[in-house]
């Protein structure tokens, strides 16, 4: 019976770590495997050593000269009984259920139907005896990826369908350094693969390796381009530029200074927006070298600095508190930065957080009346000095991850962060629409320099996408959450409309323009011809507040709408409402339609951004077209005046927060990534 896996092991005058790679491949558990060891004409004692393993599943092949690994390589594949291949180097080990966590991943995609089949799954790495390096998690059809790099890694962590590899040929003899690379690119033409982003691997650089020799890894390196030279001009410019900098990049740290320039004035050339990642490896990393990692020693604790502007009552802001409320067990230890005032919900800061309050424009918030050309200085002089003081912070405090909230934080975060040697999250709330100029120039080259981008839906993550170069890997996406049983309503009231005379329809947010709260006072006037005694709910304050208690006004509605201001108590505000109204032009992902989601109310919002994130429409709401304020009312009867249909809604409305926005499952979420991007598993 032929066995699952072929295992080869290509290796030369090794034998003190041979025993090593073959004890972690014979630990491995849930499958049946073959174990081929290729000598490359060693010299040492690596043959004598293979003889404690004779009552192994192991044979042993054996080359009269020295061919090099990719010879080896292929030399066992020859051999190769297995449907499956997977390779280890004779100086990596395997770490416990590699294989059979691979294997699932094949038997689960055995009945998926695709334009490409699986034939290739690799896991994550841990490396040894050099700097942490960034692990990809790339799935799918990768080939314009891994033509830009070679997102894979290291032939220890693939498994292959043999049929796979026999069909685009193996490895290229011919190339001396590279030769995963090119391999990993003719099976991405014909394959989808996937990917095990846990690291179960142990990787080990050895001084004789094929990466340390200059030489081999520049040729292999020209070599690969030139071979796939068609295929890099498919690229995209963007994409192009992203290669030819990896591969400047590479020769940088070679220190091939003639080659890394060469290949950065082709960046340069295919994508000016490569200059950020130049600024990056060119400045900020010498810059953040020559003051030294912060003196973090071994520590128990994870502490993350979260830094915004304030806490005034905000959707941004209330999620910070309540993820800080969330996270006060060990071994997290957190702290906030506020740096423009504290606001409301800074009582809310639980205890186990170390609070700390800066005042960032402590000049210019009472020189606002200056001409602008004047002020510019003082503000220039103002962040600087704050970027300062958050490098001594972060250093002094021991911080492990800055995590930053909103354009300001991110901005001025990024930069303290990099320059201290702490890693950096920026987060990022809202779609991007009508962006000076100024931020677009600050986000493309700062946002870059972030372990990770985190968009709260995938809606805003697709909006960083159209205007932000990221590097694979770097986005993700984490879903805003709250505690559904702070709203739910008792369960006869539930879904429940009181009486079709007495319609109570609320709005919930800041009073800002594009709240489009004008369109609610609006809705609220058509509604008043149909529903005499119809009442509109106001609940928050913001700048436009004058603008539209005038609308109301002129509308002749003020018996019908009525402005609560800030509450706190939104739980039993929203349990007085029959519907609940989002009339936005823009949003993230709204609080406020969560909220009304866990208290069991139907919704009605409009079509933009995150809103269909939580809502779909017909099952557990309605989305409107923002302008089609006819749209809105049919909505408002429609549900209004079907009992049965409000009730479905908020049933659905309350199982989608309890089943995907839940604060315990952000909270998980969260904590995974801080130790994900500390352990540098990027």
């Amino acid at each position: 019976m032929s066995p699952d896996i072929s295992v080869i092991i290509p290796t030369y005058n090794r034998a003190t770590l041979l025993p090593q790679a073959l004890d972690s491949v014979f630990a491995q558990t849930g499958v049946t495997c073959e174990v081929i060891v290729v000598d490359d004409a060693s010299t040492d004692n690596s043959l004598e050593r293979l003889k404690d393993y004779k009552d192994r599943p192991l044979r042993i092949l054996r080359h009269e000269r020295n061919r090099g690994g990719a010879a080896a390589r292929n030399t066992g594949m020859a051999a190769a009984q297995g449907e499956y291949i997977a390779f280890l180097d004779s100086d990596d080990s395997w770490r416990e259920g590699k294989l059979s966590k691979q294997l699932a991943l094949f038997h689960s995609s055995a009945n998926e139907k695709s334009r490409k089949p699986l034939g290739l799954v690799y896991t994550g790495y841990q490396k040894h005896n050099s700097r942490a390096a960034e692990q990809q998690t790339l799935r799918g059809d990768i080939f314009p990826e891994i033509l830009i790099q070679n997102c894979v890694g290291t032939t220890s962590t693939v498994l292959v369908r043999r049929d796979a590899l026999l069909r685009v040929g193996g490895f290229d003899e011919q190339l001396p350094s590279c030769q995963d690379w090119d391999l990993w690119i003719r099976l991405a033409k014909e394959y989808r693969f996937d990917c095990i982003p846990e690291p179960l691997v142990d990787y080990y650089r050895q001084p004789d390796s094929i990466s340390a020799n200059r030489q081999a890894t520049r040729r292999g390196h020209q070599l690969v381009v030139e071979k796939y030279s068609n295929e890099l001009k498919s690229l995209t410019p963007e994409q192009r530029g992203r290669c030819y900098f990896n591969l400047g990049r590479v020769f940088w740290w070679k220190r091939e200074l003639g080659s890394a320039s060469a290949w950065f004035a082709k960046a340069l050339c295919a994508d000016p927006a490569q200059l950020a990642s130049l600024w990056q490896l060119l400045v900020l990393r010498p810059i953040a070298k020559r003051l030294g990692k912060p003196s973090v020693k071994e520590h128990a604790e994870l502490r993350v600095l979260h830094l915004i502007e304030h806490l005034q009552v905000g959707g941004a802001e209330r999620l910070l508190v309540d993820l800080l409320n969330e996270q006060t067990a060990p071994p997290l230890s957190s702290q906030l930065l506020l740096y423009r005032g504290r606001g409301e919900l800074a009582t809310q800061v639980p205890s186990s957080c170390r609070l700390h309050l800066w005042c960032k424009d402590f000049l210019s918030r009472d020189l606002q009346h200056w001409p602008r050309p004047l002020l510019q200085p003082v503000i220039g002089f103002e962040t600087a000095l704050f970027v300062i003081r958050l490098i001594k912070l972060l250093r002094q405090e021991r911080i492990s991850i800055l995590h930053c909230q909103m354009f300001s934080a991110n901005c001025w975060g990024i930069i303290a962060a990099r320059l201290a040697g702490v890693k950096v999250i920026a987060t990022e709330h809202t779609i991007r629409q009508r962006q000076s100029a100024k931020r677009r120039l600050l986000n493309r080259w700062l946002l870059p320099l972030a372990q990770r981008v985190v968009a709260v839906t995938a809606e805003v993550a697709q909006s960083i996408r159209q205007e932000q170069r990221l590097a694979p890997g770097r986005l993700v996406v984490i879903r805003n959450g709250i505690r559904p049983e702070d709203y739910r309503l008792p369960a006869e009231q539930a879904g429940r409309l009181k009486t079709i005379r007495t319609l109570r329809i609320g709005a919930v947010g800041r009073l800002i323009a594009e709240k489009r709260l004008d369109r609610f006072i609006q809705l609220i006037a058509a509604c008043r011809q149909r529903y005499p005694e119809v009442r509109g709910v106001i609940i928050g304050a913001g700048p436009e507040q004058s603008k539209l208690e005038m609308l109301v006004r002129d509308l002749a509605l003020k018996e019908q709408v009525q402005f609560l201001g800030q509450r706190q108590d939104i739980a039993e505000q929203l349990s007085q409402l029959d519907l609940l109204i989002n009339c936005s032009d823009r949003e993230g992902l709204s609080r406020a339609i969560l909220e009304a989601m866990a208290a069991g109310l139907p919704v009605i919002a409009t079509a933009v951004g995150g809103n269909g994130d939580l809502i779909h429409d017909g099952v557990n709401g309605r989305l409107v077209a923002a302008e089609d304020p006819d749209e809105m009312l049919r909505a408002v009867i429609q549900i209004h005046e079907n009992p049965d249909l409000a009730k479905q809604f908020a049933e659905q409305a309350y199982q989608r927060v309890l089943e995907s926005y839940s604060l315990s499952r952000m909270a998980t979420e969260w904590q995974r990534l801080y130790q994900e991007v500390l352990d540098g598993c990027r």
